[in-house]
This record gives structure tokens, C-alpha cells and sequence, in this order.
């Protein structure tokens, strides 16, 4: 971790992009956040974080697959002469 936040390089780079990275997790970060305080209490943090991560993943894979759906809907709709 140490070798990684002293890469130059990596760190120009990541801040160039927080903004983004954040603004597109933070519709999947939120609910995978409340979901793991309010269900998740297995009594172990590994557990319990392996759960958060598995939650953020899904709902991040889902609310991707939906808007790519959404997009690809929304531009044949544009296309189709009318």
C-alpha cells in the first residue's frame, strides 16, 4: 500500500479522476453501505466486509447493466424513423 500511494504517477492520476470514480460509485457505494450496517452482523469484520464488498459489487453490476440497457433503448429510439 505504501509503494502505491508513493507512485507518483498513480497518485497524478487518481486525482485527476476522484470526481469521476466517486460520482459513479456513490449510487452504488450508499445503499451497499446501508444495507451492511442494518443486515450484516455476523459478528466478524472479514465476514462482514467480504459481505459489503460482495453487496457494492452487485449493486454496482446491476445499476451498470441497467443504464447500458437504458442507453442502447435510447438511442434505437432515436434512430427509428417516426
Amino acid at each position: 500500500m505504501y509503494g502505491l500511494l508513493r507512485n507518483e504517477a498513480l497518485r497524478k492520476e487518481l486525482g485527476n479522476q476522484a470526481l469521476t470514480l466517486l460520482t459513479t460509485q456513490a449510487a452504488s457505494l450508499v445503499p451497499a453501505l446501508l444495507i451492511a450496517n442494518f443486515f450484516y452482523h455476523w459478528k466478524s469484520f472479514l465476514l462482514e466486509f467480504a459481505g459489503f464488498v460482495v453487496t457494492w459489487f452487485v449493486i454496482d453490476f446491476v445499476l451498470t447493466t441497467v443504464l447500458e440497457l437504458w442507453r442502447k433503448s435510447t438511442k434505437a429510439g432515436e434512430r427509428k424513423p417516426g
